[in-house]
């Protein structure tokens, strides 16, 4: 399955955690932690992902929008967005 993202949807990341990232889309990977709140623009560009994508909140409510629906996790929460899903995310 190939999948298209914008070219800033990853890249605008810091290097520590767009490398979390690339790992997500490469070999696989059991689980990274990235605390994206300093980092992340309140919300992502519509993307996807080739791998399933477990989202996990700790701090603050994640809001995940795909054309199926919305979705917003509090602290302590998780979702998750099947490989392929276009969505964005907001912060």
């Amino acid at each position: 399955m190939t999948v298209e993202n914008p070219p800033t949807t990853v890249d605008a990341l810091p290097p520590g955690v767009r490398d979390s990232f690339e790992w997500a889309d490469g070999p696989e990977v059991i689980a990274f932690l990235a605390d994206l709140r300093a980092v992340w623009a309140p919300e992502t560009v519509r993307h996807a992902h080739v791998r399933g994508q477990l989202m996990y909140v700790e701090h603050g409510v994640l809001t995940v929008h795909t054309e199926q629906g919305t979705l917003s996790l509090p602290p302590g929460c998780a979702g998750w967005m099947p490989p392929g899903q276009q969505h964005t995310v907001e912060l």
